[in-house]
């Protein structure tokens, strides 16, 4: 995968899970915290299916932090306000980026999450999906 991949599964990922393989992380490694876990906003857009075009639909909350693990930068947004969860993101990337000796493990850890993420999404799809009105079947 991808450093993109990775930084998308973080930010999808659960606290649960990433707080813990960070501490783990950090017992090993030493971290510097550049840019503190901060609240802002980030426009949302997306594609208007009839036109074809993007417009915003708005904005959401967001959460970003800039962290130094081992002299390798790590830099993280998630949405929503979560502080610890930020952090820990950031050093998960900064330990995948800078090739750290846990990198097996985060990669295995972050696998088993995007499919728990993908399972979830498609549950999601098909309990939409049933409420689906097909209106070329109704007279």
């Amino acid at each position: 995968m991808t450093r993109a991949e990775y930084f998308e599964i973080i930010a999808q990922s659960s606290e649960k899970v990433l707080v813990p393989l960070a501490e783990k992380i950090l017992q090993i490694s030493s971290m510097i915290i550049k840019k503190k876990p901060e609240k802002g906003m980030l426009m949302l857009q997306t594609r208007d299916g009839a036109a074809d075009t993007l417009f915003n639909l708005g904005e959401i909350l967001v959460t970003e932090c800039m962290v130094e693990l081992d002299g390798v930068e790590g830099y993280m947004m998630m949405p929503g306000n979560v502080p610890e969860k930020a952090i820990a993101g950031a050093v998960i990337e900064a330990a995948l980026a800078g090739g750290h000796n846990l990198s097996e493990e985060i990669k295995a850890t972050l696998a088993q999450e995007k499919k728990r993420v993908n399972k979830e999404k498609a549950k999601e799809v098909f309990d939409v999906e049933k409420t689906a009105v097909r209106f070329e079947i109704m007279d």
